[in-house]
C-alpha cells in the first residue's frame, strides 16, 4: 500500500475516533440520530428567559426503556452493574466519566412471542417465560474539565453528595435543572426532582 493511502486511512480513523469521543454516544437506538442530550439541548435552547428548567426524560427518548441509571465520577463498572441489574462493561475511565444508561426488560414466552410487560396471570400460565434485561442506550456527558459541562445530569441535587450512581424508573425520571451561559453558549445541568412529602 502506498504511503499516502496509509496516511489517509490513519487520518480517517483518527477523525472517526475524535468524533466518537466528542459526541460521547456509545449505542444509540431508535430512529433519531441525535443523542438524548442533544434532543434536550435543542428543545431548551429554543426557550427564552427561564434559567430554572424542569424535564421529563421520557419526552426526549425515542426508544423503549424501563429505567435509567445516572452516574458521576468516580465510580466503577461494578457499582453501575449493581444498580442497572446488568453486567456493565465499558472502555471509559469511570474515575473521570459521568453519564446515563437506559435499561429495558422484556419477556419471552415458550411459544417465542415477546412482550414488554407481563401480567401475573400470563406469568403463571407459562412457567417457561424468561425475562431479559439489557442496556438499550448509553451516553456519556462530555467535558474538557476546564469549563462547565455543556449538558449533565447528576445523581442527586448536591454535586458533592455521597451517591455516585442512582437508578430511576421511567415514570419517576423527572429532573430539575438550571441553564447558565458560559462563553456565549447555554450549559445545562439537571438533578432528580425532589418529590414533595
Amino acid at each position: 500500500m502506498k504511503k499516502s493511502a496509509k496516511i489517509f486511512l490513519i487520518a480517517i480513523a483518527l477523525i472517526t475516533a475524535a468524533l466518537t469521543v466528542f459526541f460521547g454516544v456509545k449505542g444509540v437506538t431508535g430512529g433519531n440520530n441525535a443523542s438524548v442530550s442533544e434532543n434536550i439541548i435543542k428543545a431548551y435552547d429554543k426557550e427564552e428567559g427561564e434559567d430554572y428548567v424542569g424535564m421529563k426524560l421520557s419526552d426526549y427518548t425515542d426508544f423503549e426503556w424501563d429505567y435509567v441509571v445516572i452516574y458521576k465520577f468516580p465510580t466503577t463498572a461494578e457499582d453501575i452493574s449493581k444498580k442497572a441489574l446488568v453486567d456493565y462493561t465499558t472502555e471509559n475511565d469511570l474515575s473521570l466519566t459521568s453519564g446515563m444508561i437506559f435499561v429495558n426488560t422484556y419477556f419471552t414466552f415458550s411459544d417465542g412471542s415477546v412482550k414488554e410487560d407481563i401480567t401475573e396471570e400470563e406469568f403463571e400460565a407459562d412457567p417457561d417465560v424468561t425475562s431479559t434485561t439489557e442496556i438499550v442506550y448509553e451516553e456519556t456527558f462530555e467535558t474538557d474539565y476546564n469549563s462547565p459541562y455543556r449538558f449533565v445530569i447528576y445523581p442527586e441535587a448536591l454535586f458533592n453528595g455521597k451517591r455516585n450512581v442512582v437508578k430511576i424508573n421511567r415514570a419517576d425520571a423527572l429532573f430539575d435543572g438550571k441553564r447558565q451561559i458560559f462563553e456565549g453558549e447555554n450549559r445545562y445541568y439537571f438533578y432528580p426532582h425532589e418529590k414533595e412529602q
